[in-house]
């Protein structure tokens, strides 16, 4: 009863989990609501249950329940409350005891660390006379008040210049780049060489400039052409970047943090990404998956990360064909049926190979691997093939708009060629 589809039942699998499906189905909708689940708040509005789902035995609800290796959570109800417009549920629910990063596609980033649950925790047991006094309302803003000391939202230009609970990419970057140890400055390097670009070669830093317009140290890049500013980079390159910095950081912070506190650093990280692809271009669409699962490995030997990633490119599910396995990985689609009801279900991962089968695959539903009115007029040319008397006329109409928007390499022209001499024309 919340969100487009009726009902959504998501087992995510422990390592990769692709989402697929066409523009507002509800992909964003399942990372906004599983960073919920596994953090305990929204990154801005919650979520808000169907306006015409109000019957009882049809109560707009959320269940979840985290698990890892040695540990299950004991289930998580949450009903929607009408007047206060909130989730109302367990009062003392589980959290994931791991990192959580969510890159959205708005630019903006969210970062949870389990660290700042156990200060929550504490401040929750002194007050929790006090709570139980409190009324939904009341609680609620309470509740909300101690839990946004455990996660950080992050627009684009704060993960840059920085906010009051970070330093921002620009200043870490200079002040890492220039450390004697170089901590955590070669595990970014080494990142974002995992991450970088077929076509630009690695992604490398270059050195530190002083900048004109603010007289401030500025961080680059090195291209073919010399080094570049990273605030004049390109917006893929800025975006693949800024997820670099941010894993690095919130990882680097965890681990300063843990040993503050006395304790051993968690071991599990879930990064969620919204439309992977945006940005960046075929190429880099092709590896960068790949990439982002071996990035564990350059962070720490033992630490286990789970991706919960969206995207519309045929590239990105191609690149995923060497990697997938399904022990570990899934893929879920959200469609929609023909009386207009969005359906969310786990499929079958098949390895299509060419992009152009992947286009025409269920993921895509695309009839041809066209342009549009190219598939238009293979459509045609399909039906009228199948006719036992065509239409000479219609044959010689459907071959000009053919040759109008087909390659005259495309593989279709030899079946067409031997239909259209059958009847006496001549292409």
């Amino acid at each position: 009863g919340v969100g487009p589809a009726n009902e959504i039942e998501l087992d995510a699998a422990p390592r990769l989990n692709l989402f697929t499906g066409d523009n507002g189905l509800g992909k964003s909708f399942v990372l906004e609501t599983a960073w919920w689940a596994l953090t305990g708040d929204w990154t801005s509005d919650n979520a808000v249950a169907q306006p015409d789902n109000t019957a009882p035995k049809d109560e707009p609800r959320i269940k979840f329940q985290i698990a890892s290796d040695n540990f299950q959570s004991p289930p998580s109800n949450f009903k929607f409350d009408w007047r206060s417009g909130h989730w109302i549920g367990n009062r003392k629910r589980n959290t994931l005891a791991g990192l959580t990063i969510y890159a959205r596609v708005d630019g903006s980033y969210a970062i949870w660390d389990p660290t700042g649950n156990l200060v929550s925790n504490q401040v929750s047991n002194e007050f929790s006379d006090f709570v139980k006094e409190l009324n939904t309302h009341e609680r609620l803003r309470f509740v909300s008040k101690i839990r946004a000391k455990e996660q950080i939202v992050l627009n684009s230009n704060e993960i840059f210049e920085g906010s009051r609970k970070i330093e921002g990419l620009l200043r870490d970057w200079v002040k890492w780049q220039n450390r004697p140890d170089r901590y955590p400055f070669d595990k970014l390097c080494r990142v974002l060489e995992i991450l970088s670009p077929p076509d630009l070669g690695k992604l490398e830093p270059g050195a530190i400039q002083n900048s004109l317009s603010t007289h401030l140290e500025m961080p680059t890049i090195k291209h073919p052409y010399g080094d570049v500013p990273i605030i004049y980079a390109s917006a893929g390159i800025k975006r693949v970047i800024t997820l670099a910095y941010l894993i690095v950081w919130t990882w680097n912070e965890h681990q300063i943090v843990s040993e503050r506190m006395r304790i051993d650093p968690q071991r599990k990280m879930v990064i969620l990404i919204d439309e992977l692809e945006a940005h960046l271009h075929p190429q880099w669409q092709r590896t960068i998956l790949p990439a982002l699962v071996d990035i564990g490995e350059a962070l720490s030997s033992d630490l286990k990360i789970q991706y919960l990633i969206t995207t519309h490119s045929p590239l990105v599910m191609a690149s995923a064909e060497p990697i997938f396995d399904e022990e570990i990985d899934k893929q879920f689609h959200l469609g929609i049926s023909d009386t207009g009801e969005v359906n969310f279900e786990e499929v079958d991962f098949i390895k299509y190979g060419l992009v152009d089968y992947w286009l025409v695959s269920p993921t895509f539903n695309m009839k041809q691997p066209q342009n549009k009115p190219a598939e238009k007029a293979i459509e045609e040319a399909k039906k009228l093939q199948l006719q036992d008397d065509p239409d000479v006329n219609e044959i010689k109409r459907i071959s000009k708009d053919l040759s109008k928007t087909l390659a005259p390499t495309d593989s279709f022209w030899v079946r067409w060629v031997f239909f259209a001499e059958r009847y006496g024309i001549e292409l």
